[in-house]
């Protein structure tokens, strides 16, 4: 039986609709952050821009759909999020950030 029969169309739908946007999101989160990088107070433009593509994948398993991959989807978020920020930050603490990650 295919997955598409198992799901209630109302929840298929709605994963269908959130998973677009969280697409979207992720997608401009990652463009523009980047773009931001250039800008004079970067992390100030970053701040809290996790959340909304966080609160998509939430709807993601909140509709009973793919709880295993929703979280991982939430890591990815926090792991471009983390990344820009860390570019965004001085020098000083980039170095400390990096000495981190690698520990």
């Amino acid at each position: 039986m295919a997955l598409s029969h198992a799901i209630p169309a109302d929840d298929l739908l709605l994963a269908r609709l959130a998973a677009a946007k969280l697409a979207k999101l992720v997608r401009g989160l990652f463009t523009v952050g980047l773009a931001a990088l250039e800008t004079d107070r970067p992390l100030d433009f970053l701040h809290g821009r996790e959340r909304p593509p966080l609160a998509f994948v939430e709807v993601l398993a909140c509709a009973g759909l793919f709880r295993r991959e929703a979280e991982a989807l939430a890591d990815s978020v926090r792991e471009i999020h983390g990344g820009l920020a860390a570019l965004a930050s001085p020098p000083i603490q980039r170095d400390a950030a990096e000495r981190l990650a690698d520990a």
